[in-house]
């Protein structure tokens, strides 16, 4: 019982020490050139493809980031998002054009923490979805590879 003690107290002393942590009102960790470089690609990415779907609701511009931006071999593994480089645009298109979930259009995201380690990305972002009274949270991490997107994992 002891054991099983200290295990919580740990495990909750750790979640606790990693939540201050991530409260810490940075838009980005500090690292090496690489990873701040790679997180401005993800920012830049992102940037592009929510204009393009949330702001002008434009098939022809969704298709045209997704393919600069994402490997032809993308590997998406986050459930609402459908497979591979074409899943994602057509996830894309298709919330553009008021599909998805939601009765009409979704609001964009707002990115709150970044940090990233080698070739991944990872991210924080909060939403607040019509009907909700609360922001919904949002956790995504991208791995790039030959200066394209390679996967996704999101929740």
């Amino acid at each position: 019982m002891k054991f099983l003690s200290s295990v919580r107290s740990k495990t909750f002393a750790s979640c606790l020490a990693l939540i201050v942590a991530a409260s810490a009102p940075l838009p980005a960790a500090a690292g090496t050139p690489q990873t701040d470089a790679n997180i401005k690609f993800i920012q830049t990415f992102l940037e592009k493809i929510r204009t393009a779907t949330f702001q002008h609701h434009d098939p022809k511009e969704i298709r045209e980031i997704g393919e600069r931006y994402l490997r032809p071999d993308y590997i998406q593994h986050s459930e609402g998002i459908k497979p591979g480089r074409e899943g994602y645009i057509g996830s894309m298109v298709g919330l553009a054009q008021g599909g998805g979930p939601l009765v009409g259009p979704m609001p964009s995201p707002k990115d709150l923490y970044w940090v990233a380690d080698g070739d991944k990305v990872v991210w924080v972002s909060s939403v607040q979805l019509p009907g909700k009274d609360k922001p919904e949270f949002m956790f995504n991490m991208m791995r790039i590879q030959d200066g394209k997107i390679a996967e996704h994992w999101g929740k």
